[in-house]
């Protein structure tokens, strides 16, 4: 069984084709979390009509901050 969080970014690239079969999907993971390289991957689709943007947080929703 698959964690929750894996295959999201190849699901949604699903959905997306399957309401635009035209469409053309790039997908980018940068290097670390850190707002630098997220917004290095950014730059990287600089071209694209669209960007989805997919974010999990380190911890679940009903457990306090660290």
């Amino acid at each position: 069984m698959l964690d929750e969080l894996d295959g999201h970014g190849t699901f949604v690239a699903g959905l997306i084709l399957r309401e635009a079969p035209a469409a053309t999907i790039h997908m980018v993971r940068p290097a670390t979390w850190l707002d630098s390289d997220v917004s290095e991957a950014i730059r990287e689709l600089r071209d694209c009509h669209l960007i989805n943007l997919s974010f999990a947080a380190a911890q679940r929703e009903t457990e306090e901050p660290a």
